[in-house]
């Protein structure tokens, strides 16, 4: 599976830097990539018509070839490194 990068672990662990956020800002902790990759298989499946075969698929079902799964997993990889982009842009402005 593919884990975040070491540097996104050391980046959630300064809680120093959530203390100087402003009030307004709501905080939310990061997901794990398993979990945004299943919320994103998820919203496809749920999508599908329930006649449809693959809509009786469970999340990680071992007869359906691993690399379908690991392609949800490179599109939560993705996500969660655009969001800690981001989210370093918001604590650093230019």
């Amino acid at each position: 599976m593919i884990e975040l990068l070491g540097a996104t672990e050391s980046f959630l662990a300064r809680r120093d830097i959530f203390d100087q956020r402003p009030s307004s800002v709501l905080m939310l902790e990061m997901p794990s990539v398993e979990d945004v990759a299943k919320a994103i298989w998820q919203r496809q499946r749920n999508a599908l018509d329930p006649a449809a075969i693959s809509y009786s698929v469970q999340w990680r079902d071992p007869s359906i070839p691993q690399k379908f799964w690991d392609e949800f997993v490179l599109d939560a990889y993705a996500v969660l490194l655009l969001l800690i982009e981001k989210h370093t842009e918001y604590e650093n402005p230019r």
